[in-house]
């Protein structure tokens, strides 16, 4: 019976642990709804507000992409009134979107209440790819009393490709 050489089994180790890292990569779904690293807290006034968000989708030469679809993935996140500079709490929500005949998308009514300079709403955009274009993922951080986030996607043309 052969046995096998060091180079064989280092070959094979190798071809395992990158089928390994393949399947690990594939989460349950395309979002990244993570908390975001806070620090140098400060109290601030209360402050209540409604979450905008502007999606604009165009092709390299501006014209519009017409009845792209697409999700927003809206996360509050607030501190520790007790901890300072520790996370509390975050609600989450996804919206579904297509994009209309300019191209675009505007979300308003996400509530948020914030009273520390850490307090935040990270806001992330993926419109899919199409038979036609490619697809689009941006993230947006404001934090405090900032409420507007505006996103400009550019789908490139996949035959251009």
């Amino acid at each position: 019976m052969k046995s096998i050489s060091k180079q064989h089994a280092l070959s094979g180790l190798c071809i395992g642990f990158f089928i390994f890292i393949a399947f690990a990569s594939v989460g349950p779904d395309g979002s990244t709804n993570t908390s975001v690293a806070i620090s140098n807290c400060m109290h601030m006034p209360d402050f209540n507000g409604v979450i905008t968000v502007n999606v604009t989708f165009k092709q390299k030469t501006g014209e519009p992409i017409f009845g792209a679809n697409g999700r927003l993935y809206l996360v509050d996140q607030e501190t520790n009134p007790n901890f300072p500079c520790e996370i509390f709490t975050g609600s989450t929500s996804q919206q579904d979107f297509i994009t209309n005949a300019s191209g675009q998308y505007t979300f308003t009514g996400f509530q948020i209440h914030h009273n520390n300079s850490e307090d935040l709403v990270r806001v992330e955009v993926v419109i899919d790819k199409s038979s036609s274009y490619t697809g689009c993922r941006i993230v947006q951080v404001n934090k405090y009393n900032n409420v507007l986030f505006n996103f400009n996607c550019v789908g490139l043309k996949l035959e251009e490709l």
